[in-house]
């Protein structure tokens, strides 16, 4: 019998899915129609889903505005081990791991490659306000502020910073007025909450982890610890 048009689709959409399906394990979950050449398309099942931009499976520290971008990596870049850039998605990678250790800290690069390493998300922004994604809040950001976006355990994370110094009641670990730079502040929220968050407990102290940061670069106070600032 001769093969029609239709037929001659199922067939290389058969082959087509096999492939597919070695490749995923798993039934396709938008089955083919021989009359609509866009099921062809082997990411036809996420046509018209309202869920954009979400990474698959986490494994990255990424920036909400792409406006954004430049002033984060020299927040980063300013204070971490090698070179720290954001690639065309927003997301942050590491294009240079040597560096200067008697200036910058390997501690914090080893905690930023931790977390683009784990399964988990964090997003940073500059504003000075947040809505938490739990009440819809308006909160007012002072420095810096972190949220876990699920949990108990280990969660994707939203870090938002103002790119404002700040001191605020902060001081060094003899007493005197501490003013914490933009880098500083995004330091403290990344190695200090989201990151113990995202990948796991380090001294179980924010200010515990941003010391460990802060005794690797040179003329830098430590800050004064607080026992109720965990991470």
């Amino acid at each position: 019998m001769p093969k029609t048009i239709p037929v001659m689709l199922a067939v290389v959409l058969c082959a087509f899915v096999c492939e597919a399906s070695a490749r995923f394990v798993s039934t396709d979950p938008a089955p083919p129609d021989p009359k609509d050449s866009q099921t062809l398309n082997r990411y036809h099942y996420a046509a018209g889903n309202p869920y954009r931009y979400t990474d698959p499976n986490g494994r990255e520290i990424r920036v909400s505005n792409p406006a954004d971008r430049s002033r984060i990596e020299k927040m980063v870049n300013a204070l971490a081990v090698g070179m720290y850039r954001f690639n065309q998605s927003g997301q942050l990678q590491q294009v240079q791991s040597n560096g200067d250790t008697s200036r910058f800290s390997s501690y914090y690069a080893g905690r930023l490659n931790q977390a683009i390493a784990s399964d988990k998300t964090i997003n940073i922004a500059i504003g000075s306000t947040y809505t938490d994604v739990h009440t819809g809040q308006s909160l007012t950001v002072n420095g810096g502020l972190t949220q876990a976006l699920s949990g108990p355990g280990l969660s994707d994370q939203n870090v938002v910073v103002t790119g404002q110094s700040y001191t605020g009641d902060i001081q060094t670990s003899t007493g005197a007025p501490l003013t914490e730079t933009p880098p500083d502040i995004l330091m403290h929220e990344l190695v200090g909450h989201a990151i113990p968050g995202a990948v796991g407990s380090d001294t179980g102290n924010a200010v515990g982890n941003e010391n460990k940061v802060r005794i690797e670069l040179p003329d830098a106070d430590l800050r004064k610890m607080d026992d109720s600032h965990v991470e």
